[in-house]
């Protein structure tokens, strides 16, 4: 961007990638929710713990964002907790995380419950507030994406996720009718963001652009619908489990049942605090 030529990309915001248009908090936060995340992964210390640790640890992070969301939602913080809500849906796509995989079925039914009540209470109290837009969020768009395809993805687990419908409903509403210059607009800031990366990785995602491209090309036509289309829309969908309040009491209550450190091993989930010794006996290196 030349010198004193005004940016394209609303103040406060930025890209994590060349999709993920969020503020610049939440691009702070997720990095370092994936840092964290990255501390608790056996696999890159060349160790094994236990079945599930990796998950149980990426969990862990997840209900710390759930209670902080919940606690500007409490205060009616509406702002606040969209900012939250922001950091702990984009990193749940990011960090690939896997808990509705362990053990517990229980847990991650409830957390997802939460995490679509949370979401629901929050866009539903900002659309009565008149500001569910992307005036005054304009990384709303990120925001509801992530949040229909978390949730696309957990209706494979006993039918949970259905506050996608809602995402989806408020996606269909806001973005179906986009105008050419507002698709102009997101394509060059975009490129406006791209050109302060260094240039290996203006290269690299040039590369993952061009192969996406080849990929959607390589689909047929009736797969190419818009997000906010897979799987129906419904803005005003309602359900017993989007009542935050009974759903937050039962995820509480069944965490309180739940171990808070790991089965082995020092009772940390960050493997980095581990001391040498500690880390020794769970190594690859030690096993027989």
């Amino acid at each position: 961007m030349a010198e004193n030529q005004q940016s394209l990309i609303p103040q406060g915001h930025t890209f994590i990638n060349n999709k993920a248009f969020v503020t610049t908090r939440t691009a702070n936060a997720v990095k370092e929710l994936l840092e964290k995340l990255d501390k608790r992964d056996p696999d890159l210390f060349n160790m094994y713990i236990y079945n599930d640790f990796f998950n149980y640890a990426g969990l862990d992070l997840v209900d710390k964002q759930l209670s902080a969301i919940h606690s500007k939602i409490v205060k009616k913080d509406w702002t606040e907790a969209y900012y939250l809500f922001e950091t702990l849906s984009v990193f749940q796509q990011l960090g690939s995380l896997n808990y509705p995989m362990i053990d517990d079925g229980e847990r991650v039914e409830l957390t997802d419950k939460v995490f679509g009540a949370s979401f629901v209470t929050i866009v539903r109290a900002l659309k009565n507030e008149n500001r569910l837009d992307v005036e005054h969020f304009p990384s709303l768009e990120t925001v509801l994406g992530t949040t229909s395809a978390w949730g696309l993805a957990m209706t494979g687990f006993g039918g949970m996720g259905k506050y996608y419908k809602v995402a989806n409903g408020i996606g269909r509403r806001l973005f179906k009718d986009k105008s050419p210059e507002t698709i102009a607009l997101e394509k060059a800031r975009v490129e406006e963001w791209l050109l302060t990366l260094p240039a290996e990785e203006q290269e690299e995602i040039k590369k993952m652009r061009e192969e996406a491209e080849e990929d959607e090309d390589e689909e047929d036509e009736e797969d190419d619908g818009e997000w906010f289309e897979e799987k129906g829309y419904d803005e005003d969908y309602d359900h017993r489990n989007f009542v935050l309040s009974k759903v937050w009491k039962e995820y509480k209550g069944h965490l309180q049942t739940c171990p808070t450190k790991p089965l082995r091993g020092p009772p940390e989930w960050d493997i980095s605090k581990w001391s040498a010794a500690q880390r020794a006996q769970f190594s690859f290196d030690n096993m027989d």
